[in-house]
């Protein structure tokens, strides 16, 4: 699976070989990092139960894009909204899409979703 999305990912991985870091290290880094960010963001926010964060989460699970009409007829709107407040989701206006904003990001919540043993 190609892991990079961002055209500065590039330049980073670049950076990241002359310090000796494979490919394969530095993504896998940059996805622990991104979990992290996710599941920090996730346990500091009052407003909703974590249960309700990770059903959004839930639906990017086996999908890089889901349809907004999928998410704004459900109960969790504000949730997605939260999600796309804190840079985790992106909302594609052209496209009528909600994604994660990167496949570092896609990957990292699929490995968070294996923590909270979501299948």
């Amino acid at each position: 699976m190609n892991y990079i999305s961002l055209p500065y990912e590039i330049l980073l991985l670049k950076d990241k070989k002359k310090l000796g870091l494979t490919v394969e290290e530095t993504i896998r880094q940059w996805i622990n990092i991104k979990k992290g960010k996710i599941n920090y963001v996730i346990k500091a926010q009052n407003e909703f139960k974590t249960g309700e964060v990770i059903e959004v989460l839930k639906l990017f699970n086996d999908k890089l894009k889901v349809p907004t009409d999928d998410i704004i007829d459900d109960k969790f709107i504000k949730e997605v909204e939260f999600l796309i407040k804190n840079e985790i989701l992106f909302y594609d206006i052209l496209n009528s899409v909600i994604k994660p904003t990167s496949i570092i990001e896609w990957e990292a919540i699929k490995e968070l979703l294996k923590d909270y043993n979501v299948k």
